[in-house]
């Protein structure tokens, strides 16, 4: 049976990774997004094979479901929560991806689990720090997390997919690496990928991804463009 995606929240960087994912991979997309206005731009997409809802309530989730936290750092806990309500046993707990910035894996299984505490080694959650350059598949994103559960061996390849379709990818082995902000994680994964992966490609890749980033025009283009800087 293959996965079903959940994007809690559509905003500028889960359009960019709905966008380009492989729909295949999926037995079907949800996109849940609360902001009215949001959703009719979605439906007037008219997006096959994903469903557009207002909340969670009232979805069953299974433990083969990945479940994509895109929303703002300040709301993260008030979603979890929802996820919450929603577990009433192991074979109810999604797999967890965040990409908001500067919220620990530890942070996000806590308030998941909270009164589920029977359940604390059951639940995988990972972390994403890709960048805004996802929108020209020009994206470099460090990866952080591991399954708990043998019968999701493959489960580290999936989430490898979802993000190498806006770009590159980069596992972290240690935490302390997402332990800091958006900005910092990406400096960190931006230049040690660029020094492992190119070598002697660097200069040319390096100019033609900067003058890409520099499209960006808000302001997360000041640190993609400090990035590059950095190195």
């Amino acid at each position: 049976m293959k996965n079903k995606l959940y994007f809690i929240g559509y905003g500028n960087m889960a359009e960019a990774i709905y966008q380009r994912i492989d729909k295949k991979l999926f037995g079907k997309i949800f996109l849940i997004e609360k902001n009215s206005e949001r959703r009719v731009y979605i439906n007037e997409k008219n997006y096959k094979k994903t469903q557009v809802l207002k909340e969670l309530n009232g979805i069953k989730f299974n433990n083969s479901d990945i479940v994509l936290l895109a929303v703002k750092p300040n709301q993260i806990k008030s979603v979890c929560e929802e996820i919450n309500s929603l577990i009433l046993g192991k074979k109810d707990i999604p797999i967890i991806i965040s990409i908001a910035a500067g919220v620990t894996t530890t942070a996000i299984k806590n308030f998941i689990i909270n009164n589920l505490t029977n359940l604390q080694n059951d639940i995988d959650i990972f972390r994403a720090m890709p960048n805004l350059c996802a929108r020209d598949g020009e994206a470099i994103t460090g990866l952080y997390g591991k399954s708990k559960q043998i019968n999701k061996s493959n489960l580290t390849t999936i989430i490898s997919k979802i993000f190498k379709s806006i770009g590159e990818i980069l596992w972290v082995k240690k935490r302390i690496r997402l332990r800091y902000c958006h900005c910092d994680i990406w400096k960190w994964a931006c230049v040690y990928f660029l020094f492992h992966r190119y070598h002697d490609q660097i200069s040319s890749r390096t100019r033609t991804r900067q003058k890409k980033c520099q499209k960006v025009s808000n302001t997360n283009g000041h640190w993609i463009r400090k990035g590059w800087h950095i190195y």
